[in-house]
């Protein structure tokens, strides 16, 4: 087995060695062809750092877009989650809508009346909460971005009747009123006689 501690002749400086001191020693700086052969000049080295650097600040912007891009596609995920569970809750508050307009009449002072319009009052104020508004339509101009038209009567473009009740998320039509459209009522004048 060869041994592994060095010898006195192995610790002796090299000819190259003593020329790089010794040329230190005068002040000046080791010709370039004394030094290493390989070693990359100051450029390269400024080159090399000046890329990496510029790489660094490349995958440093795409990963902020990413994130930014995965947190705006959570954000719509949920909006489009909870857009999804309110439109099926709307038909449950027309079902409450229709069993108020159909009560017997003088049933008003009956405890499953007074009930079923409080469930039903309830129910719209948690829609409410969650930024869904009912909107009036009948009188209002016909407006296809907020109005779907099954039927008509005559040539007019006013809503005259509500089939089912348009509601808003927010700034944005959640579902639209189904409505019939005709010419506009005349306005009431106050009296019975027929307008000439």
């Amino acid at each position: 087995m060869a041994d592994s501690r060095q010898t006195l002749d192995d610790l002796e400086p090299t000819a190259d060695d003593l020329a790089a001191e010794e040329a230190m020693m005068n002040g000046s700086e080791p010709a370039v062809e004394d030094r290493e052969a390989g070693a990359p000049d100051v450029e390269t080295l400024i080159a090399e750092r000046d890329a990496y650097l510029d790489q660094f600040t490349r995958a440093r912007a795409d990963y902020q877009n990413l994130r930014r891009r995965v947190e705006q596609d959570q954000a719509s995920a949920r909006q489009q989650a909870a857009r999804d569970i309110l439109l099926q809750l709307l038909p449950v508050v027309d079902d409450f809508d229709r069993a108020m307009a159909n009560a017997p009449s003088g049933a008003d002072d009956q405890t499953w009346v007074s009930g079923t319009k409080m469930v039903g009052k309830k129910l719209l104020g948690v829609l409410e909460r969650y930024g869904v508004k009912r909107y009036e339509s009948v009188g209002a101009t016909f407006d296809p971005k907020h109005h779907e038209a099954v039927a008509s009567d005559g040539d007019g473009s006013t809503v005259v009747e509500a089939y089912q009740e348009g509601y808003f998320l927010g700034d944005q039509v959640l579902r639209p009123a189904m409505v019939r459209i005709g010419d506009r009522p005349p306005a009431a004048t106050g009296s019975d006689e027929p307008v000439a």
